[in-house]
């Protein structure tokens, strides 16, 4: 095997065989799975990740040119990127792609071009992490490169001899990182790739090698994965996505690099991948406000934008799942903490857009089989699949009552149906009143003054006999003692909740729910 033809239906082989085998492994990659954190999903992650780019590439024609089906299953799984992991080899698997059709003579790459194509995208996932740490996904990939590099021989020797290298690397890991050394496991994210490389292997052509899949662990290796936990700070997961059309040099130079520095500031695990153009960003943190806000940071617009609480969701896709997942659609940043935290994967849509591919993937992250979506406003796509209710229309302080009453019944119902009911029961019964910013005329004093005795007119008003709970829903400039004044004017037997919604001015929001029985 001199030389090896990478044309559509090597392509499209190599994508069916990635997902195949990675959706026959993924529970013992979740199960692996205890850096950064220990949340059982790397597995799921990176089957959703090559999912999406085979998908992408099954969208384009059979006759398309191979360079546009290699940049087609790479965007796919860009932007269809899950977790820490699937961010990363993302990044790999893009730069590899690329660097077989740089490399190519007549749709035909030779050894030292898939040598050559592997150190590349080595390079680029270790460029793509603010904090690359060893003992990794990122271990794996250089080993492999390394190994390929030594090799001599045709393209067969060289992908054989950097698979081997690779697993030789896999099997190093414990004594590169604490948390696998005290689990007793090999890194998940590793092992993935090594699937994934595999499955390049086999679409060219490849014969199989025996011994070239380690046993992933100890029997007890999911067990494991619950306890031990790296010192990874930040409680929840936020991804987004920069689009800013074709890059020709110019506003788009240095993005990545922004936005990597701004991630890094408010929280750890920090990816951002990508390239011309086109990025998609990671990070966990304790703040997802600000991580939100690390796009405009960096001079350019977030889209995509999902929130997850890595404690709430783990092991979602596995012995962990809901009876009833929750999709959250806000337009309210200040919020996502908030619903994430009660159990939603929380969609955050801008102004005057619809929620779309990202309101698939965030339903699919739910790990659920029945799942149910509450939109604030209507701008939502529509999703036909099985077990999906979607609820549109609803005003901010509905989803926040909505997520709220769903995390009070986990655990202590477990009929879906039953669940959604409770749950759409709890949303139609809020009572709702919206306080519009009075604008900026006058003095700061005076106009907040003014919000604030409309707010407490409708406060009075919307509070009836059987009311227990009013939750404001308060815009960034709006008076900070709100709370306190609303609480003594509607009385003890109210609880009243401020909740900042991230917004600029002074609208609030009010929402006001009966007590049950």
């Amino acid at each position: 095997m001199g030389t090896t033809r990478l044309d559509g239906a090597v392509l499209r082989a190599f994508a069916d065989g990635a997902v195949e085998v990675l959706d026959a492994h993924r529970a013992e990659l979740d199960a692996l799975n205890v850096f950064p954190v220990a949340d059982s999903d790397t597995g799921t992650n990176l089957w959703l990740t090559l999912r999406e780019g085979r998908a992408a590439l099954a969208r384009l024609d059979d006759g398309a040119p191979p360079a546009a089906l290699a940049r087609g299953l790479a965007r796919g799984t860009l932007v269809g990127a899950r977790g820490n992991s699937g961010v990363i080899v993302s990044q790999y698997l893009g730069e590899l792609l690329r660097a077989l059709g740089d490399g190519a003579v007549d749709g035909a790459v030779d050894a030292g071009v898939v040598a050559r194509a592997l150190r590349r995208a080595t390079d680029a996932a270790y460029a793509a992490v603010a904090h690359p740490v060893e003992g990794t996904v990122l271990s794996v990939a250089r080993a492999v490169a390394d190994g390929a590099a030594e090799a001599a021989g045709d393209v067969a020797d060289v992908l054989a001899a950097g698979l081997a290298a690779g697993h030789a690397a896999l099997g190093r890991t414990p004594e590169q990182l604490a948390a696998l050394r005290e689990a007793g496991v090999l890194d998940a994210g590793g092992w993935g790739l090594l699937l994934v490389l595999r499955a390049l292997a086999d679409a060219c052509g490849v014969p199989r090698s025996a011994g070239l899949v380690p046993a992933p662990g100890p029997a007890d290796a999911a067990v494991h994965g619950h306890v031990h936990d790296a010192d990874q700070g930040g409680a929840f997961e936020v991804m987004y996505v920069v689009d800013c059309g074709r890059a020709d040099g110019g506003p788009t130079d240095g993005v990545a690099d922004r936005l990597r520095g701004a991630l890094a500031a408010v929280g750890d695990s920090v990816a951002v991948v990508g390239g011309d153009g086109l990025w998609q960003a990671h990070v966990h943190t304790d703040t997802p406000l600000e991580a939100v806000g690390t796009a405009a940071v960096a001079g350019v617009a977030a889209t995509q934008v999902r929130v997850r609480h890595i404690g709430r969701q783990a092991g979602v896709h596995g012995a962990q799942a809901p009876a009833l997942g929750l999709v959250a659609v806000t337009g309210a940043a200040g919020l996502t903490a908030d619903l994430a935290r009660a159990g939603a994967v929380v969609v955050l849509v801008p102004p005057g857009r619809a929620a779309g591919p990202e309101l698939e993937r965030a339903v699919d992250d739910t790990g659920a089989d029945d799942v149910l979506v509450l939109a604030a406003g209507g701008l939502v796509a529509s999703v036909d699949r099985p077990g999906l209710r979607v609820r549109r229309g609803l005003s901010e302080a509905q989803v926040v009552a909505g997520a709220a009453t769903l995390a009070a019944l986990a655990g202590r119902e477990t009929d879906a149906g039953r669940l959604a009911s409770a749950v759409l029961a709890a949303v139609d019964g809020v009572r709702t009143a919206t306080v519009a910013d009075v604008g900026a005329g006058g003095d700061a004093g005076g106009v907040g003054e003014v919000v604030a005795e409309r707010v407490l007119a409708a406060a009075r008003a919307l509070v009836a006999d059987d009311t227990t709970l009013l939750t404001l829903l308060a815009g960034a400039d709006a008076p900070g003692d709100l709370g306190a004044r609303v609480a003594a004017a509607v009385g003890d037997r109210v609880e009243v909740v401020v909740l900042p919604t991230g917004l600029p001015g002074r609208e609030v929001v009010l929402g006001a729910e009966a007590g049950t029985a």
